[in-house]
């Protein structure tokens, strides 16, 4: 391995309180923003009501139900993407 792998990219972020090394170990890949997770969204968001011109409010996707709705994909430590960039580096 040439060390360009998750554990060591500035765009990683471990999973706190794991007993595993951080090579082994499981976090998430901040490099691109979170990805709308359909089933999440179909939970999450209240599907829109039918009829007359006007939404009922709480019919209306929320910012905390897109929220909770978005994923950063989920990598091991050993894993690599090719947008790796080494810790420390802008």
């Amino acid at each position: 391995m040439n060390g360009e792998q998750c554990s060591t990219c500035r765009f990683w972020l471990v999973e706190k309180d794991q007993n595993q090394s951080v090579h082994e170990s499981f976090g998430w890949c901040r490099r691109n923003p979170p990805t709308i997770v359909d089933h999440m969204a179909r939970q999450a968001i209240p599907p829109v009501g039918f009829g007359g011109n006007n939404p009922d409010p709480e019919d209306i996707a929320t910012v905390v139900n897109v929220h909770h709705s978005g994923l950063f994909p989920a990598t091991f430590g050993n894993a690599w993407c090719g947008e790796y960039t080494a810790q420390g580096r802008r």
